[in-house]
């Protein structure tokens, strides 16, 4: 995930470590062109407040090759939009980020997400450090709702 940082260093970072994808926020459609065209897979971020009464207009249509991500101002704020603004099915190739924990990842699956992306829902303490208890609840929860 890149969030305000020089397109270079994220170039840098990506090849560096080896990514196939990368995860942008506040991304413009010549810098997810530019991350294209270093062989990358660019997962663009669209920020949503958590008083937000419709979902955003796409630069360009999620597909499998460009897929978007749905996300509570910057990440990792543990914060949630409204999911019912998803409908019955959430835009196709659309991941949802933003709040989800165990406890609630039933009411997201409602709205059949493409995917979602984790991070403080599963945490313990301090950023980055997920807990396992944590997550083996949410996995049994999203295989139970599967079935």
């Amino acid at each position: 995930m890149f969030r305000d940082v020089p397109l270079e260093e994220v170039l840098s970072d990506a090849s560096t470590s080896g990514a196939d994808w990368v995860q942008l926020y506040h991304a413009s459609d010549s810098d997810v062109r530019r991350v294209e065209s270093e062989g990358l897979r660019a997962l663009r971020v669209y920020d949503l407040s958590e008083e937000v009464r419709r979902l955003p207009a796409f630069a360009t249509e999620p597909s499998a090759d460009r897929p978007a991500l749905l996300d509570v101002v910057g990440g990792g704020s543990g914060r949630r939009f409204d999911w019912d603004l998803l409908g019955a099915a959430a835009p196709a190739f659309t991941f949802v980020a933003g709040g989800i924990r165990p406890e609630n990842v039933d009411d997201l699956l409602d709205h059949r997400p493409y995917g979602i992306d984790l991070s403080s829902g599963v945490e313990r303490g301090e950023p980055g450090l997920k807990d396992e208890a944590k997550l083996r609840r949410l996995f049994d929860r999203i295989e139970g709702k599967l079935r």
